[in-house]
């Protein structure tokens, strides 16, 4: 029995997003769209996709220095949160010491890893702590300078991707997927050109959008500031994209790619919700009955309801649930099939 998230996803910092292909002996392949989005925990810095690995590349902690593993994802918190040594658990049960912590991915679609934060946000950065990138270039230049705020002005005021509270900056191509340890257990900051944003499904660098004609291109407008045009999307359900050039556009819309410095994006309709991973177009097979529909007639309190419920795995966009009766803490290729405009959220373990 194949897993569906066996498959390859694209991580885009912070959120994941993708696209599985699964391939089914005498059927014609089955495309999987699926996004997710971690639960969120006070203190730690949110890696969603992020697959822990130890030192030597190992799957599990070899030894006691370098880390625990627990019966789920709350135990290891507790434990993390008690242990000064710890700098991270997973959704698996499992933490981390900075003795046991090995090479950290962020494309594993139905995982989430979570590393203590000890050092401040930072505006249009994504903050990673203990890690630090991996140069995918000869033309990858590292800089050492004095400390971390002359480390932020530099990489400010140049072609630069990524700085750490070490001193150190990178110019040129970098991985923002792929991460070793850093040796000083520093924070590294990336800078990636267009931020992820939950909700939204795509980015486009240097972009903005524009109604398509026709009848299916309803309306666009124009906001003073590109911000104003992002609460404007988030807020009304009808947008379907805007740019930071302060479009808005509601029904069909494209990309035109000719703004320096500006980004674009296009909303997702299956959108993710924390602690979930969003399958677009599937549903669950009848044969496994859902538990029950929800009266309530809003999603998002469907959402809170499944969330809330241990004994929740899943639910759809039609508002049924499903129990941990019918279906197992990963999400299996036998359960699920085609369902055009249906969203199938299942419960990240």
């Amino acid at each position: 029995m194949n897993n569906i998230d066996n498959v390859v996803s694209d991580q885009k910092a912070g959120y994941m997003t993708g696209g599985s292909i699964i391939s089914r002996a005498g059927a014609r392949p089955m495309r999987v769209y699926m996004v997710g989005a971690c639960i969120e925990h006070l203190g730690y810095v949110t890696l969603t996709g992020g697959v822990l690995k130890y030192k030597f590349d190992a799957e599990s902690p070899w030894e006691p220095s370098w880390g625990d593993m627990f019966p789920n994802m709350t135990a290891a918190k507790s434990a993390c949160d008690a242990d000064s040594a710890c700098i991270g658990f997973n959704s698996r049960g499992f933490t981390v010491t900075l003795a046991g912590l090995g090479p950290v991915n962020i494309e594993h679609a139905t995982q989430c890893l979570y590393l203590k934060q000890v050092a401040p946000q930072r505006a249009n950065y994504m903050m990673v702590p203990y890690l630090t990138w991996i140069g995918i270039s000869h033309s990858s230049i590292l800089n050492i300078v004095d400390n971390a705020e002359q480390a932020k002005m530099e990489c400010e005021s140049s072609a630069c991707v990524a700085w750490s509270t070490d001193g150190r900056y990178m110019i040129g191509p970098l991985s923002f997927t792929e991460f070793v340890p850093s040796e000083t257990g520093a924070t590294m900051y990336l800078r990636p050109a267009c931020m992820e944003k939950l909700g939204y499904k795509e980015k486009y660098q240097a972009s903005t959008v524009v109604s398509m004609n026709g009848i299916y291109g309803m309306a666009s407008g124009k906001m003073p500031s590109g911000k104003e045009a992002e609460q404007f999307c988030n807020l009304d359900y009808r947008c379907t994209g805007f740019s930071y050039d302060g479009t808005y556009v509601i029904g069909a819309a494209k990309v035109v790619f000719t703004y320096p410095g500006k980004c674009a994006y296009m909303k997702d309709p299956c959108a993710p919700m924390r602690g979930f991973a969003a399958y677009n177009d599937v549903n669950i097979k009848p044969m496994y009955s859902p538990s029950s529909r929800a009266n309530q007639t809003a999603l998002a309190d469907v959402y809170q309801t499944c969330l809330a419920d241990p004994s929740c795995r899943a639910f759809n966009n039609a508002r049924y649930m499903w129990s941990t009766d019918w279906l197992v803490p990963e999400l299996q290729e036998s359960y699920v099939e085609d369902a055009p405009g249906i969203c199938l959220y299942y419960k990240l373990s």
